[in-house]
């Protein structure tokens, strides 16, 4: 599902980073327009940016994990039952 092709033959990931970049700029501009001129990018700076970039990616992720473990257990209770 990562790896799979979207439209124009780009992967998932691909496709998502760039949907979500414009988020991850804004956030980026908010930080460098503060007032403090003395604050640093810390870790959790870093952090948001990926998590606004990957955001739709981690949610897809998700819901296919979901999916899957609901047919595996369809399957083990057919197979059991």
């Amino acid at each position: 599902m990562r790896e799979g092709l979207t439209i124009n033959g780009k992967n998932l990931s691909d496709h998502l980073e760039a949907k979500n970049q414009p988020k991850a700029i804004e956030s980026i501009e908010s930080l460098a327009k503060q007032k403090d001129i003395a604050r640093t990018l810390e870790e959790k700076d870093v952090l948001k940016v990926h998590e606004l970039i990957f955001s739709g990616l981690y949610n897809i992720l998700q819901n296919l994990l979901a999916l899957v473990c609901s047919h595996i257990s369809l399957f083990l209770l057919y197979d059991l039952g």
